[in-house]
């Protein structure tokens, strides 16, 4: 390899570092975008004012469906492990669970695709962070898809009678979490 492609190659490399440095450190300010009121009718059943169903499996391997949570306020979480932002926003997403778990449902929903996302991949993250949140593994990317996720960290907010009352696509901080909270399912 000539001089010329090594110096090329530790510059190149050098750029992609800055690059993550920089996107790490601006991760932490990122705004989601203005969150949608839910009004979308390919998210709801046409019959019906209910946030579509889907299931999904817990650690263990049992099926739980959103459904099933019908009766209380409802956030559901889509993330992954791999997710930069996803990553920054998980503590936040964990010290409201801990201060709210008692009033709402919280289903953080990895997006388990078996090759760049594992159910080991979950579990090693969730033990090497200390976080007791529900996981939930959408393994057939059911609920992904009924819900379009194109971006992720992306979070529902489903009230108690199982309504989708809106969404935000983007990391959320805990005071941001807090705010939609409020908003959407009217909960100090």
């Amino acid at each position: 390899m000539s001089k010329k492609a090594i110096i090329l190659l530790i510059v190149l490399a050098g750029l992609i570092a800055a690059a993550f440095i920089i996107y790490s450190s601006l991760a932490d300010d990122v705004v989601p975008a203005a969150p949608d009121t839910g009004s979308d009718d390919t998210v709801k059943n046409e019959d019906e004012d209910l946030a579509e169903d889907f299931t999904v499996h817990d650690l263990d391997g049992n099926e739980v469906s959103l459904s099933d949570m019908r009766g209380r306020p409802v956030i559901v979480n889509f993330f992954a492990t791999w997710c930069g932002p996803c990553m920054s926003e998980m503590p936040h997403l964990e010290k409201v669970y801990d201060e709210m778990k008692d009033r709402i449902v919280f289903m953080a929903v990895d997006l388990t695709d078996g090759v760049e996302e594992t159910k080991k991949d979950v579990e090693k993250f969730l033990g090497e962070n200390g976080y007791d949140i529900p996981v939930y593994l959408d393994d057939m990317l059911d609920a992904a898809v009924k819900y379009r996720i194109t971006s992720i960290p992306t979070t529902l907010f489903i009230g108690s009678g199982g309504e989708l009352k809106g969404s935000a696509t983007g990391a959320m901080s805990e005071e941001l979490f807090r705010n939609y909270i409020k908003r959407y399912l009217d909960i100090e």
